[in-house]
């Protein structure tokens, strides 16, 4: 058996929390299984976008398009433009159309690349194993309160829900390890919200 939660794994796990026997497949025939990996999805992005260090990168290239035109990614959950790049203009480009947008100059078009520090959405089977381990739980804990009505038993899962997501804030940190000044190992550039953001969560 593998040590790698699998979707499978994951709905089979919230299943067992309404009582539910296991399935051998993801039948979206099966109202409960397709209702379990609806809110899978929903609790990988929810989660996901909250910015782990896995799901992270800074000064992230968007290149010009040979229209000038810049597009945004199916998977880029949120973007700050680099300020140090772009410095005091940062907040001048957002998201429109699922292209980039210089409300400045009221238009799609750039003369050069964009740098922003951005959070990725990624599927559930590509997460890391201890950020699969609070996903499922936290799906479990949502999923048992949609569709029981023991208030007891969604507690006792929110119990694992906290113990899953200190595991997995305890691998984000040691990842990423960030000083004191929220820089993290091999970096230049000064995270705002990193030094806290742990204790935050």
């Amino acid at each position: 058996m593998s040590a790698r939660t699998t979707v499978l794994d994951a709905v089979n796990q919230m299943l067992s929390c309404i009582g539910g026997a296991a399935v051998v497949n993801l039948d979206t025939d099966n109202p409960e299984v397709f209702t379990a990996q609806s809110i899978l999805e929903e609790t990988t992005r929810n989660v996901l976008a909250e910015g782990w260090n896995f799901n992270t990168e800074l000064e992230y290239p968007f290149p010009r398009q040979q229209n000038g035109e810049i597009g945004v990614p199916n998977n880029l959950i949120s973007f700050t433009l680099s300020f140090y790049k772009h410095g005091g203009d940062r907040d001048l480009i957002v998201e429109r159309d699922s292209k980039f947008y210089n409300k400045k100059d009221h238009t799609y078009t750039f003369t050069e690349t964009i740098y922003a520090d951005v959070v990725w959405h990624f599927p559930f089977v590509e997460c890391p194993q201890p950020m699969k381990e609070y996903i499922t739980a936290r799906a479990s804990r949502i999923y048992a309160s949609r569709l029981v009505t023991s208030e007891e038993q969604v507690q006792l899962i929110a119990q694992d829900e906290s113990a899953t997501r200190t595991i997995c804030i305890e691998y984000d940190t040691a990842t990423a390890k960030p000083n004191v000044f929220g820089l993290h190992d091999g970096t230049n550039n000064y995270i705002s919200y990193q030094p806290y953001r742990s204790l935050l969560r």
